[in-house]
């Protein structure tokens, strides 16, 4: 994924300005050629990620004075929708978010990382504890009034409960009871 984010701030500079959008979406189309940071696996309609990322690089843009990669941005958007009619997927609006802020192409993959390191770790734990794969599309289909445990340094859920975590929430469920139940994030990425 983060490798795509530094394609794509690649490829918004070699356009450079907005009035090149046209003629590049029509050749790599006519050549059968993917654009990146367009449709998602998941999402059929816009990715909800993407509609915050793109408000948050108009902004970006505002506050510098520089709105170029963003104005790229919106054209290059426009014209994927009205001739493959795809949607802009998280990655798109990543790419000018991060070098607006002054973030360097070749960080983009080590930030990717770091933001998700607590999630992906996250996930490892689960896995070690119930020696299962986590499912992020499922649903937690188990008690709803469990009680939650907040980490914080150093603490740790009470020893033999077993966890799911939810949002960034665990929730303590008695151990016979989960294995019967799925239970998983509520969100694609942590």
């Amino acid at each position: 994924m983060a490798a795509r984010t530094n394609r794509l701030m690649k490829m918004l500079q070699k356009l450079g300005e907005p009035s090149r959008v046209d003629a590049y979406v029509t050749e790599r189309l006519a050549a059968h050629q993917k654009i990146s940071g367009f449709g998602h696996r998941v999402y059929r309609t816009e990715d909800p990620r993407a509609t915050h990322l793109r408000e948050m690089s108009r902004e970006l843009g505002e506050h510098i004075g520089n709105l170029r990669w963003y104005e790229i941005s919106r054209k290059l958007e426009e014209v994927v929708m009205q001739q493959k009619h795809l949607y802009a997927n998280v990655d798109f609006y990543s790419a000018s978010c991060y070098f607006t802020m002054g973030i360097p192409i070749d960080m983009f993959t080590p930030v990717f990382a770091v933001s998700r390191i607590a999630g992906w770790a996250a996930h490892v734990l689960e896995q070690y504890g119930d020696n299962r794969l986590i499912r992020p599309r499922a649903e937690y289909v188990g008690e709803k009034t469990l009680p939650t445990f907040r980490s914080s340094a150093g603490s740790r859920p009470p020893a033999k409960a077993k966890t799911a975590r939810t949002n960034s929430v665990i929730l303590l469920a008695p151990a016979a009871e989960t294995r019967q139940q799925e239970v998983v994030s509520n969100s694609s990425y942590c």
